[in-house]
């Protein structure tokens, strides 16, 4: 059964991508090479995300092509995210590419690409998230639910502009300051995910100690880099 919901979110993606590209041009490589990149990127960090879920939660099913297919029935977001890192780590030493500038360039689009993902949880069989006065009604349910989906993309569209921007001087900041919001943002909407009992789930847990490193790494980072931007006294 083809799922023209995904379908769909991968056709807005790269129409979004394409034009975020031409509203804020990469500063690192041109548009074209930052385009393959990205769609590279995305389609491994999916493939990884994808393959790791499964061996976890149902290896028998990495025989069978057709559940491998069925994205939407669960990815290991950390697992893709590493191994679409390590790959422009790879392309960075390759090209001879400053590889923190490079990962900074990147982020803003990465970030539109992950809040279209969120969103398109409307046309992907729905938004899970707490009952609400303000929200969707999705289908089999009798109460409003407050999509936490779409939550979470304007708030990391809402981040864009600041990746952006920090980018300029401050590669290393944005990205693991990047890091730490998604993954922060993450672990606040795991709260109201569907899972079984009370316990943390995996990627709640994973999503935490995401944030934490990355919020150390961000505080590291930013003290160097204005201890750096000092003007020296003479």
């Amino acid at each position: 059964m083809i799922d023209r919901g995904l379908l769909l979110t991968l056709a807005v993606i790269v129409v979004s991508l394409v034009l975020a590209m031409r509203i804020w041009p990469p500063r690192t490589v041109d548009r074209s090479t930052m385009l393959d990149l990205a769609t590279s990127v995305g389609v491994l960090g999916v493939v990884v995300g994808r393959l790791f879920f499964m061996a976890l939660e149902d290896p028998s099913g990495l025989t069978r092509i057709g559940d491998i297919l069925i994205v939407r029935s669960g990815m290991e977001f950390w697992a893709g995210a590493f191994a679409a890192s390590a790959y422009l780590v790879w392309t960075a030493r390759r090209r001879e590419l400053s590889l923190w500038p490079l990962l900074a360039d990147m982020a803003p689009y990465a970030l539109i690409a992950y809040a279209v993902f969120e969103a398109s949880c409307l046309v992907r069989g729905g938004c899970p998230g707490p009952a609400s006065d303000i929200g969707l009604y999705p289908q089999g349910f009798a109460n409003r639910i407050f999509p936490v989906g779409v939550a979470v993309a304007l708030a990391i569209l809402a981040w864009v502009p600041v990746a952006r921007r920090l980018a300029r001087n401050r590669p290393r900041t944005a990205v693991t300051a990047t890091v730490a919001v998604v993954a922060g943002l993450r672990a606040v909407a795991s709260i109201w995910l569907p899972k079984v009992g009370n316990a943390l789930t995996r990627q709640h847990r994973t999503s935490i100690a995401v944030a934490v490193a990355a919020l150390v790494a961000t505080a590291w980072f930013a003290s160097r880099e204005m201890r750096s931007a000092e003007p020296v006294s003479i």
